[in-house]
């Protein structure tokens, strides 16, 4: 009940202790009187604090979903930063500093065959051979 739900509820509320303060009903608009107070209190309480109000993602639709069916609510996701880099970018680390194993002591490393995928493909220098189109016709 924040926002305009609340203001229309205590609004309703006044008008019924006034209405019961006319009838000479007074305990009734006394109970009704603090009801009011009780609620402006909290709603003071929750615009003190921005954070109660807000839910952040736990409360969206394919989070509750995701919780009500205890399944993820989609196959997909989007990346973390993490996961945004460059793969050509990325070098393996090696052995790490607490293992005993060197490059030394696994040998000399071996370079083979210029393959199919690398960047020195001798197919790939062979396409850059071939003449572009100017276009022209006949050219």
């Amino acid at each position: 009940m924040v926002g305009g739900n609340l203001a229309a509820h205590l609004e309703a509320l006044e008008k019924q202790m006034r209405d019961s303060a006319a009838d000479l009903d007074f305990e009734t608009a006394a109970r009704l009187r603090d009801e009011i107070k009780r609620l402006k209190a909290v709603e003071l309480e929750l615009m003190d604090d921005p954070m109660s109000r807000d839910a952040g993602i736990e409360n969206t639709r394919s989070k509750r979903k995701a919780e009500a069916t205890g399944k993820p609510a989609s196959y997909f996701r989007k990346n973390t930063l993490d996961e945004m880099t460059v793969g050509r970018t990325e070098k393996p680390l090696g052995p790490k500093a607490g293992q005993g194993s060197s490059p030394e002591a696994e040998g000399p490393v071996r370079r083979g065959k210029i393959g199919a995928g690398s960047y020195e493909d001798e197919a790939e220098e062979r396409r850059k051979k071939r003449p572009s189109k100017t276009g022209r016709p006949g050219r």
